[in-house]
């Protein structure tokens, strides 16, 4: 038996051959009801798992997996191994799915209408959001492929679920108490089932002494928060309570902690983890729901024969472009999945503001759409009822041409018809509202449009019209606004766009036209003002979006910022707070009425992230590139045509060097790896002299392209080396 087991563990590279090689199917593993997270496959460094110092011949019989051969109870001082996943498992991808339905159902249940309603869209995905790290920064370090581990996500799952639940009906501001009682009880749960998992790492881990106390504040951390999300679930009886502050003040609380007692303790470490990448699944999974709103957006526009346009072309183009120019500019400037603990967590705090702002970005970006769309419509109704005195075929000026108030209603009706048609209302008080409007104009006096005629015709300035003429105008005009109001409202609830829920008529069960038609211009109003806020906390959210993305990306910058990245990142900075000031027409309901009325809203922010994307495309770095290359190139031109200053020995030297590393590139291809070596350095060590080792030359110390511009920096700092270097050798006397 023992010759067979060594035979089983004998490595592929041994040099005995038994014959030809044989695929082998290997089965998939059963899962285990408990799975210890520690790398037990892999060498260690004798620094990861070792004896107690107090008593190093204590259990000689210790393996190099950190088990004991006898099976006794040895106690390390080490650290213990922790396995590492290089991408995220697939119980962490199911549990982001779960994440990313629930804030959709939430944002299409709850739709930001005003500060109240904002802030409760806040509350909640602040809550979300911060459920979600907390059970992440488990997940990057100590998940498992277990039963234990499968049923403590299917709790988590359920936890989402009561998320869900209590979507339609959170309100902090306006309380139900079952709804409240409810959240509070899912993140008791929530918090009660990470302490478990907690300790469960805890229970096989425990031979290592400096793994149990983190574990043990860790453990405190949840522990707590639970019985505080318990302890206050009974608060919420009966009355409106200010203590859901103490959910948002506890997973902060939670969150903070976490990524700070990390950096004390090696176990708690989110060194060489995947918590980056879990970040960016949820940004693009962010980013796909906006592309499913967006198609959804795009079939109910499409839903007439009449809506493919150049406008809806435009507008199409615009959106789906700027999703993907975000997502350029996010990967393109996230270029290290690895980061030093620091910047990693300052990165992963900065993904909640990030998230937030992205959300409401991408949910108002959506809503614009449809917006923009019903705007472009009633544009056209309006262009077609407004009268212009200068000639052109005008519904209007058509209308008012005739001296008939009969034929004039007889006009309108065929006009409101063929829109009813294309936009047909929901509801009987539309059309009871139009035909009493139309009844209205037709009984209008027939002088009156003599008399308004010949008063539009005449240049005296003196003229003036009689009351019956004013009052015929009058009443033309008011009927008008009732009918365009009843058409707005219809073209708004065929595109999705419903705020009559949101409007308390005088009187809610009359069928008096007169009432009715009050109702609808107060529903058109109230659709106005509905545009100019998402018009407003739209622009705010894209400029915070990107400000935050070019933070994001100083942070997780490692090379040295040159005068063309500073430069980029000014601008894409300035881009950010000027989309965000651009809000500021919502305080001037005439302008942003116009600015609405255009067909800009949308296309202004996809020009503002193209150019983004370009700037961040722009290569500019201190070791060179095409930019730089570029730059040298025109340089190079324009001296072919200064006069000459420096002697020929200074030509003839540089030339020597470019040839030499020509050859130098020619026999020793050089690699992408990092190094710390200068350009003179490798140089000399490539020649044949003393280089430094340790380190393997990188393609810029060899390149030509790479190598620095006379005066720069970078040539003074290899002019210092050489100097040392030839000191150190003596060659400097010679």
């Amino acid at each position: 038996m023992r010759k067979k087991e060594e035979r089983a563990w004998r490595p592929s590279s041994s040099p005995i051959r038994r014959g030809p090689a044989t695929a082998h199917i290997v089965a998939a593993e059963k899962p285990q009801w408990f799975k210890s997270p520690l790398a037990s496959d892999r060498l260690r460094r004798p620094s990861e798992a070792q004896p107690c110092a107090s008593d190093p011949f204590k259990d000689a019989n210790v393996g190099v997996d950190g088990q004991g051969q006898g099976g006794g109870g040895s106690s390390y001082d080490g650290h213990p191994p922790f396995k590492r996943y290089e991408e995220p498992t697939l119980l962490e991808i199911f549990y982001d799915l779960f994440f990313a339905a629930n804030y959709n159902v939430f944002t299409q249940s709850q739709a930001v209408t005003n500060h109240q309603r904002f802030k409760a869209y806040i509350g909640y995905f602040s809550l979300l959001w911060g459920t979600w790290l907390v059970v992440t920064l488990y997940d990057v370090r100590y998940v498992t492929d277990s039963i234990f581990e499968r049923v403590a996500r299917a709790v988590q799952l359920g936890v989402l679920v009561g998320f869900t639940v209590v979507a339609p009906n959170f309100n902090p501001e306006d309380q139900d108490q079952s709804t409240m009682m409810t959240m509070s009880l899912m993140l008791f749960f929530s918090r009660l089932c990470l302490a478990i998992e907690y300790a469960h790492t805890l229970a096989q881990i425990y031979k290592y002494k400096r793994a149990r106390l983190p574990l043990y504040l860790q453990i405190a951390i949840n522990t707590i928060s639970a019985l505080v999300y318990l302890g206050i679930t009974f608060r919420f009886q009966g009355k409106q309570s200010r203590v859901y502050i103490t959910w948002y003040i506890f997973t902060a609380g939670e969150a903070i902690l976490s990524l700070v007692i990390s950096n004390y303790w090696k176990t708690l470490s989110f060194t060489r983890t995947h918590l980056m990448k879990r970040l960016s699944l949820i940004t693009i999974m962010i980013l796909g729901e906006s592309i499913q709103t967006v198609a959804q957006n795009i079939a109910t526009m499409v839903k007439t024969s009449a809506a493919w346009n150049s406008f809806t072309i435009g507008m199409i183009t615009a959106a789906s472009g700027t999703i993907y120019f975000i997502f350029l500019v996010y990967f393109d400037w996230m270029r290290h999945l690895q980061l030093p603990a620091l910047r990693q967590q300052i990165w992963t705090a900065l993904h909640y503001p990030f998230h937030l702002s992205l959300v409401l970005f991408m949910r108002g970006f959506t809503q614009l759409i449809l917006f923009g769309k019903a705007f472009n419509v009633l544009n056209t109704i309006a262009d077609n009822w407004q009268y212009d005195p200068s000639p052109g075929p005008r519904t209007f000026d058509e209308l008012t041409n005739n001296t008939s108030s009969r034929s004039i209603a007889d006009g309108l009706a065929n006009e409101t018809s063929q829109i009813f048609d294309l936009y047909p209302p929901q509801d009987s008080a539309a059309r009871i509202v139009v035909n009493h409007s139309i009844y209205n104009i037709s009984m209008i006096p027939d002088a009156t449009w003599v008399n308004l005629q010949d008063y539009l015709a005449t240049a005296n300035d003196s003229a003036v019209l009689d009351d019956a003429t004013v009052n015929g105008f009058v009443t033309l005009v008011e009927q008008i606004v009732n009918i365009y109001s009843v058409m707005a409202n219809s073209v708004s609830k065929s595109f999705g766009i419903d705020v009559s829920t949101e409007t308390k008529p005088k009187h809610p069960n009359s069928s008096n036209p007169i009432e009715l038609a009050e109702n609808e211009v107060t529903i058109s109003d109230k659709t106005n003002q509905r545009a100019r806020l998402v018009f407003a906390y739209t622009y705010v959210a894209c400029g915070c979006t990107l400000v935050l993305l070019v933070m994001m990306a100083l942070v997780s910058r490692m090379s040295p910022l040159g005068r063309l990245p500073r430069l980029r990142f000014i601008i894409c900075a300035l881009f950010g707070i000027g989309i965000a000031v651009t809000a500021t027409l919502f305080f001037v309901p005439d302008d942003a009425d116009t600015f609405l009325l255009t067909a800009w809203p949308i296309p202004t922010i996809g020009l503002a992230w193209f150019v983004v994307t370009v700037l961040v495309h722009v290569r500019g770095s201190a070791g060179g590139g095409r930019t730089r290359s570029a730059l040298d190139t025109v340089r190079n031109i324009v001296g072919l045509f200064r006069p000459r200053k420096k002697n020929k020995e200074t030509r003839r030297q540089r030339d020597d060097d470019e040839d030499s590393q020509r050859v130098i590139l020619r026999f020793w291809p050089p690699t992408r790896e990092n190094t710390d070596l200068s350009g003179a350095e490798t140089l000399k060590g490539a020649a044949g002299g003393a280089a430094p080792r340790g380190r393997r030359v990188s393609f810029r110390d060899v390149s030509p392209k790479g190598a620095p511009r006379l005066d720069s920096p970078e040539s003074s700092r290899f002019k210092d080396e050489d100097h040392q270097h030839r000191k150190a050798d003596g060659s400097e006397h010679v």
